[in-house]
């Protein structure tokens, strides 16, 4: 390798040396910046989504210190479209279904339209047993559509609370 070294004309050696110098700078380019600035956005974006979900935590938080301070304001709050709004937003990011949850709105005092898309089948269903033990929210209309998936269904819920 000296010999060969040696033998080039100076011209050359420039040449080698500064292609060298190129392909080491794109080697730690490629090999090591890049995937750590990937790394690095990838976990701003996860930083930003976990503040979102915490912002949300405290919320949820803070109404339940505020329903367990007072039962009778807590019965009373049940019969408020708002509160079984609330109830079933946080039961169903309880059960893991936050993600796959793409729609509630209210029908009337005490009902809600609820949309769910490639809901896991088992986790839905255990959710809405649960509603109607632990809340006495019923289910007033279900449709479901199967996905090609297994286990997979697109669900369009009418959920009717408790009336006092």
């Amino acid at each position: 390798m000296k010999n060969w070294w040696s033998n080039l004309s100076e011209r050359e050696r420039w040449i080698t040396g500064g292609g060298g110098a190129l392909t080491l700078l794109f080697l730690l380019y490629a090999l090591a910046w890049r995937p750590f600035h990937a790394n690095l956005l990838t976990l701003r974006q996860t930083v930003a989504t976990q503040r979102q979900d915490l912002a949300w935590m405290r919320q949820a938080a803070a109404e339940v210190k505020r329903s367990s301070a007072s039962p009778a304001a807590a019965t009373a709050r049940q019969s408020n479209p708002q509160s079984l709004l609330t109830l079933v937003d946080q039961t169903a990011r309880t059960a893991g279904l936050g993600t796959v949850m793409k729609r509630i709105e209210p029908q009337g005092e005490d009902k809600l339209r609820v949309q769910f898309e490639q809901v896991d089948f088992d986790r839905l269903i255990r959710w809405l047993g649960s509603l109607e033990q632990e809340h006495g929210v019923t289910s007033a209309s279900v449709t479901l559509d199967r996905q090609a998936e297994a286990g997979r269904v697109d669900a369009r819920l009418v959920l009717q609370g408790r009336t006092s």
